[in-house]
């Protein structure tokens, strides 16, 4: 038996899955033992993952016993099981049944394409036309044991650092409660890690520290607080919530409610005209999915899960693309050194987001097209093409993103065919229109944004450009927030300034980014001198169609901007990039060794001060206190079980209350509109601040429906005339810490005040 299980590999796999998911349905139904879970859920990952580093090396041609292979194929499985569960989260619901459903479809279908892809495998070419020296990107120092210890001995230490950084209190950045000299260890340790990417040091040591000096960069989110950062986590949590009591999350395409709108000649179910959903499905249902296995809370997954993929996974694909695109392993790991370098991407790999998440997959399946391209294989091509398809149910910006590159494909394959100078001038310059109008107009007709007044024309105009070369950022602190070129760094609000030598003078981003914008222009018209590969040409129009696309957007369009704000880690993609190629093509043209070597050090010193710049610029983002959390919990328990809930409070508190209460109260019961604005609450709420009155409950409790209902106030904002006024009215008063809570109306508290507060 033994022998044929040895001489039978993929049937003595197949027949361990199915034990597995025996095991999985068990723990899904009955045990929700943690760590009976942890061991399944990565028992799982391993088996399947095995069999995608298979089918990677079949389809792709990547090193079969390459540790990085099988990496690609762990996050290849991890991709699936997201976009199989956001088709159930779209268009169905998920229950336990449906999560067991998913591990046994990814499993099986991963198991097929293993068992029927049949392929000869091909080495790769050694050498690809694009410009460049073939050893441009040798090392330039010697390789040392010490400065990998002093580096891994600092991220330790930064690491303890925003361990004891965690606060309780309300926050507007991060940098409100990490300690300033953390920054000064940081801009050491970019400049360090740096030195050793340009070093002899082992591939593999390099990218370790990559990885790790991701992990710490973007740990200083999840770690600097004990809630989540932001507000929408709350409502994405309040939805998981949902999703993990069997709940349909409306509208879907099967159920009892499901919905129809009307269009101009029929009906269409509404599922298919709602785009929240596929946005978000892939962030809820991974979510859940992992959670319900492993019986682990979904607060501390929406905080931690993509910090770990992100850091895991990004410094992976770059080092990927620095093979494909500039045929060196060693440039990957300049690609990975420089991506601790932009805001965005500080920021988005901190958060967890349905666009942070829904990038990392874009790149990787980015990253296959272009494999798909390399190898030449049809059938390669058609397995992307079916992902891009899949990844509607991912994040919708990245299905239309990679749709586009597969057009700009068939566009670049056409060009190079076409030998007549004329008819192929006239064709570029075509197909150029196409793609700089491609994003502006998907969004005008999928209302996403439209055509503002001409009047401010110039004025947009001018506001763009001094937003994206980083003019704005170092002559203002603004008092209100701006979304335009936020890519590079981030606009600091007053609300959210912390002084430090990093922010204080911020002139030399400025200059940093010419420097880059140029590098950018360089790049792209080296690019149809020099460059020969095809896929460089795919990325040259995709860069004029981002950057066009988001330029357009600004100064033509009114309105959220909802498309074109979101393509800030994209343009950060295709700059990168570029401007790699075109630091590779300067440092080509010195010959003296020691010249080169200082140049280097002097481009890594001054973009090491400017990462960390940009680390120091923000997120201006809030987060809610201990104090809001308790008062959130405290009245859920109150109202979980209402009909209609009145809960006059601040946004915040309110968002909160959402989330946990798995989205049974929103908004305090106070109607919302299609902006998620609340008119009628804010303008109760600023009289309740300003000149309480005795009518100021009923008026809350006719427009809720509700026959009670809470006040929440900072104590701060409290007078004592304001006091006076709400004790006439109010059957009774919990104090909690900062904030306090005003009972209006005949329901009594119930005897749990005395677990969360003191009562008057």
């Amino acid at each position: 038996m033994a022998k044929f299980f040895r001489t039978h590999p993929f049937l003595s796999q197949s027949l361990f899955l199915i034990v597995l998911l025996v095991f999985l349905l068990g723990q899904l139904l009955v045990w929700h033992i943690r760590a009976v879970g942890i061991v399944l859920f990565f028992l799982y990952v391993a088996l399947v993952g095995n069999w995608a580093r298979e089918f990677l090396h079949r389809a792709f041609h990547l090193k079969l016993q390459s540790w990085l292979t099988l990496g690609l194929g762990w996050f290849f499985v991890f991709v699936l099981l997201g976009l199989f569960s956001s088709i159930l989260v779209a268009w169905y619901r998920l229950t336990p049944l449906c999560v067991w459903s998913v591990f046994a479809s990814v499993g099986f279908f991963v198991g097929l394409l293993v068992r029927f892809w049949k392929t000869k495998i091909q080495l790769w070419k050694h050498h690809i036309d694009i410009g460049l020296p073939q050893r441009i990107f040798s090392p330039l120092f010697a390789k040392s044991w010490t400065l990998v210890i002093g580096i891994v001995v600092l991220l330790v230490v930064l690491f303890i650092i925003l361990f004891m950084s965690t606060s309780h209190a309300v926050l507007t950045t991060p940098w409100q409660t990490i300690p300033t000299w953390f920054l000064y260890m940081w801009v050491v340790v970019l400049f360090l890690v740096g030195f050793l990417v340009y070093s002899k040091q082992s591939i593999k040591v390099i990218l370790f520290i990559l990885i790790a000096a991701s992990f710490v960069q973007h740990a200083y989110l999840p770690l600097t607080h004990v809630n989540p950062w932001g507000g929408d986590v709350w409502r994405h949590v309040g939805v998981e919530i949902q999703l993990q009591r069997s709940q349909f999350v409306n509208p879907t395409l099967f159920g009892p409610d499901h919905a129809w709108e009307q269009l101009v000649h029929g009906y269409m179910p509404a599922i298919f005209l709602q785009p929240q959903k596929y946005a978000y499905g892939n962030l809820w249902g991974i979510t859940v999915l992992i959670s319900d296995t492993l019986d682990s809370g979904l607060l501390h997954l929406n905080m931690w899960l993509v910090p770990i993929v992100w850091s895991l996974m990004l410094p992976l694909l770059l080092f990927y693309f620095g093979r494909i695109l500039f045929d060196s392993w060693r440039s990957g790991l300049v690609l990975g050194w420089l991506s601790l370098i932009p805001y965005s991407w500080q920021a988005l790999g901190g958060l967890t987001l349905p666009n942070s998440l829904g990038f990392v997959i874009f790149l990787f399946v980015l990253l296959l097209w272009f494999l798909a391209r390399k190898v030449k294989d049809r059938r390669a091509q058609y397995a992307v093409i079916f992902l891009s398809v899949l990844l509607l149910f991912g994040y919708s910006l990245y299905a239309i993103l990679l749709w586009a590159i597969l057009l700009i494909t068939w566009f670049v394959d056409l060009l190079r065919k076409i030998q007549r100078p004329l008819i192929k001038i006239i064709t570029t310059a075509f197909i150029l229109s196409i793609t700089i109008l491609f994003l502006p107009v998907f969004a005008l007709f999928s209302f996403l944004g439209n055509v503002p007044t001409v009047s401010n024309f110039f004025s947009r105009t001018i506001h763009v450009v001094t937003s994206m070369i980083g003019w704005t950022f170092a002559r203002h602190i603004l008092p209100a927030t701006t979304f335009t070129g936020n890519f590079f760094y981030n606009h600091i609000l007053l609300r959210s300034f912390v002084s430090n030598i990093f922010t204080n003078f911020r002139w030399h981003v400025f200059v940093l980014m010419i420097v880059i914008w140029i590098a950018v222009i360089i790049g792209l018209i080296a690019l149809f001198k020099k460059n020969k590969d095809a896929n460089w040409h795919i990325l040259g129009f995709f860069t004029l169609m981002v950057c066009g696309g988001y330029g357009i957007g600004w100064v033509f369009f009114d309105g959220t901007h909802t498309l074109i704000r979101r393509l800030d880690p994209v343009i950060v993609l295709v700059m990168l990039f570029f401007f790699v190629y075109v630091l590779a093509l300067s440092l080509s043209h010195i010959r003296r060794q020691m010249v080169k070597q200082i140049a280097v050090v002097i481009y890594l010193l001054l973009f090491s001060w400017f990462g960390t710049t940009t680390y120091a610029s923000g997120p201006n983002i809030r987060v809610v206190s201990s104090d809001e959390a308790q008062v959130a919990h405290y009245l859920v328990a109150q109202e979980v079980h209402k009909t209609h809930s009145c809960v006059l409070a601040d946004t915040w508190e309110l968002l909160v209350i959402e989330g946990i209460s798995g989205r049974q109260i929103i908004g305090g019961g106070f109607p919302i509109n299609s902006n998620y604005a609340q008119p009628q609450r804010v303008w109760l709420y600023q009289q309740l601040l300003a000149n309480p009155y005795v009518q100021l409950g009923a008026n809350a409790e006719k427009i809720t429906y509700g026959d009670h209902c809470w006040f929440v106030l900072p104590k701060a904002d409290i007078s004592t005339s304001t006091q006076a006024i709400l004790s006439t009215f109010a059957s009774s008063t919990v104090e909690m810490n900062t904030l306090e809570v005003w009972h209006i109306g005949y329901l009594a508290v119930s005897s749990s005040l005395e677990k969360y507060g003191r009562m008057r």
